[in-house]
């Protein structure tokens, strides 16, 4: 049965100003992200979105400046690996590096050496915990790269990343197979990200990455749905792969880019005509304004998809 992801959210806003640092630090900081948090100023705040899935923890956040310490704990039964990819300068150091990263960029880390970070002009960052034996499904023998930093500019990386930020928006209930397969995508993603070096043996297994790329253009087509002239050779070059490629990616789930953009223009029309605040709209215009450029061929797929002709869906025929 579907459940809702196990989500935390933290805001230091909810707080009393006089509490907040003291919240921060024991609460936040040692309770749930087992570390230590310094703030570099006056007024520290924090906003944080925590998810819970199988065999990985994603969080969201922002923070005000502030130095902190993510500690070992050598008693909790398995090491963790933590990557966080940052939109703001990070300065780390760890027994083995010293890094400083910019932004847009990612870093990978053994939690079984503590490590100091330092994030002077505040940081915004999406951050996985993931247990050594997940990790090791999709790269061999992860122990052997302690640290390691992936630069903002990685195809693999950006992928994650845009795949990581539509897991966040999607806050609908979750069955366990769904469950599944966002985890293996996420880690099918980030063993590309980080396995570029010749020192890291990745697992060959593309298909969650296609699925997580998938993913990423039906959003981006979804955001452009009101453009007629959306073609598949613009989102493959946004994409920076070929409009074959894209093709092939809806072929694997039995359509085509024409045909999902089509399917969503339709569904996007049928929600309008049901609106009660577009009733004075007419037809033509609720057509042309989801992306139709011809009003004949709107009318001809419209009767072919749904049965019946638009004006009478608007009166209520379709229920």
């Amino acid at each position: 049965m579907p459940t809702e992801p196990s989500t935390l959210r933290f805001s230091s806003a909810d707080l009393p100003e006089r509490e907040r640092a003291t919240v921060l630090r024991e609460v936040f900081g040692r309770g749930i992200c087992n570390m230590d948090i310094a703030p570099l100023t006056d007024a520290p705040h924090v906003e944080m979105e925590l998810r819970a899935l199988p065999d990985l923890n994603i969080m969201w956040g922002r923070n005000s400046p502030h130095r902190m310490i993510v500690n070992h704990v050598p008693n909790r039964g398995e090491d963790m690996f933590m990557m966080s990819i940052f939109a703001s300068p990070l300065q780390v150091r760890h027994p083995k590096a010293e890094l400083t990263l910019d932004p847009g960029a990612a870093l990978i880390v053994s939690t079984d050496q503590a490590v100091l970070a330092e994030s002077p002009t505040g940081c915004q960052h999406i951050t996985l915990g993931m247990p050594r034996h997940a990790l090791a499904r999709v790269i061999r023998n992860p122990e052997r790269f302690p640290i390691k930093s992936m630069a903002a500019d990685g195809e693999a990386l950006r992928l994650l990343q845009a795949y990581l930020q539509i897991l966040q928006s999607h806050r609908a209930s979750w069955s366990p197979d769904l469950e599944r397969a966002a985890v293996s995508h996420v880690y099918d993603l980030v063993a590309l990200a980080i396995g570029t070096a010749p020192e890291i043996d990745v697992h060959d297994n593309r298909d969650g990455v296609g699925a997580a790329r998938l993913a990423v253009i039906k959003k981006m087509i979804r955001k452009n749905l009101r453009r007629n002239d959306l073609t598949v050779v613009e989102v493959a070059a946004a994409q920076k792969v070929t409009p074959r490629y894209v093709q092939m990616l809806f072929e694997r789930e039995g359509t085509t880019f024409s045909a999902f953009v089509l399917g969503e223009r339709l569904a996007l029309v049928d929600r309008m005509l049901r609106d009660e605040r577009l009733k004075d709209r007419s037809i033509s215009h609720i057509a042309l304004d989801a992306g139709f450029g011809d009003i004949s061929y709107f009318n001809r797929v419209f009767r072919r998809t749904y049965g019946e002709a638009p004006s009478h869906r608007r009166r209520g025929g379709g229920k």
